[in-house]
């Protein structure tokens, strides 16, 4: 009996570095390449829509838009306009949907000899969807291999964050279709591997491959987090930090003593590269279904699985409440008949 492995929503035609969900229009957006190098594997960017048919996701490819040369590593989404991580550079690219009514085509079965999704052909036109470039900084300075690790725009979208290999954190002020560097700071002596920032926009959190954790005021340390304080048993350099979120007035960097809900061993059987929920949001209520969490994920194997976890059974609160009531005015009626004159 083989692994059990997560269902296939598509596959691409080069490695899958990022993966991210537009909250406003429901689209699926992925992203990878081959680099520069001579191999004839493409870089591109697909987008996709999401469909639930009889309980079951299925992904429809509308668009591809290539990047010549450049490898997408990472993604973030500020409205209509995405800042991708792309070698030195950090690229915008604004989307928009096009003709709706144009044929598509389906990332569902295929004929690709194990039953996966269909391999996605380079097709870069599209009436469904409409992409243009907007503009790129350079956001990394590494004298060898530069490379754009993460980037975060704030809730606002008034700052675009950017983290290198360099080990520097760059904050952009966003006018578009130009970028203006605010500040910038080393964060890490090594890469940086993730970076957010608070909703109100003044502090910055950083993890890096030097397995630190770091809170930041401006460009100023405020809190410095390490696994072994916390956790004895953990050496110091047993756990490296890999991503970061900041929740209102704190992050989250790592979390302990949670409940397992769901696992698969080797779902992709290769490096995943990413992950992304289903957002909360109008257009994806309909795809959702009867699951309490909807996440994707991709990997080097060119695949993006879908991963669902169906609702938990619980009963209404005021069901609890009801028989709460009817457990009180049986013990009362219960004492009145041992204890005449009880109450």
């Amino acid at each position: 009996m083989g692994k059990r492995r997560a269902p296939e929503l598509y596959r691409a035609p080069f490695p899958l570095y990022t993966v991210k969900i537009d909250p406003q229009t429901g689209l699926i957006i992925t992203a990878g390449g081959g680099g520069a190098s001579k191999t004839g594997i493409k870089n591109g960017m697909h987008f996709l829509s999401l469909d639930l048919v009889g309980g079951v996701h299925s992904a429809t490819l509308l668009h591809t838009h290539e990047t010549d040369t450049r490898a997408t590593m990472c993604m973030s989404l500020g409205g209509d306009v995405i800042a991708a991580g792309q070698d030195a550079n950090c690229s915008l690219m604004r989307f928009r949907a096009g003709d709706k009514s144009a044929p598509r085509k389906r990332g569902g079965k295929g004929q690709n000899g194990d039953g996966g999704g269909d391999v996605a052909q380079m097709k870069e036109d599209s009436p469904q969807m409409v992409v243009g470039d907007v503009g790129a900084v350079q956001a990394d300075l590494s004298l060898q291999d530069p490379c754009v690790k993460c980037v975060r725009f704030s809730a606002d979208l008034t700052l675009l964050l950017s983290g290198g290999a360099d080990g520097f954190v760059r904050v952009w002020e966003v006018s578009f279709p130009s970028l203006k560097e605010k500040f910038s700071f080393r964060a890490h002596k090594d890469e940086l591997e993730d970076i957010d920032i608070s909703p109100d926009n003044k502090h910055i959190v950083t993890v890096g491959r030097d397995f630190e954790c770091s809170v930041w005021s401006g460009d100023q340390l405020a809190v410095g987090l390490c696994w072994h304080e916390n956790m004895p048993q953990i050496t110091e350099k047993m756990y490296r930090y890999k991503s970061c979120r900041q929740v209102v007035h704190f992050l989250t960097a790592a979390t302990f003593h949670e409940k397992k809900l769901y696992y698969i061993q080797e779902s992709h059987g290769i490096v995943v590269t990413d992950v992304t929920f289903l957002p909360d949001a109008p257009k994806s209520k309909a795809v959702k279904g009867n699951n309490e969490v909807v996440m994707l994920s991709v990997a080097v194997d060119s695949r993006c699985q879908v991963h669902a976890i169906s609702n938990r059974r619980s009963f209404p609160l005021w069901l609890v409440l009801f028989f709460c009531g009817l457990m009180v005015v049986g013990v009362i009626l219960l004492l009145q008949s041992l204890f005449p004159g009880f109450i």
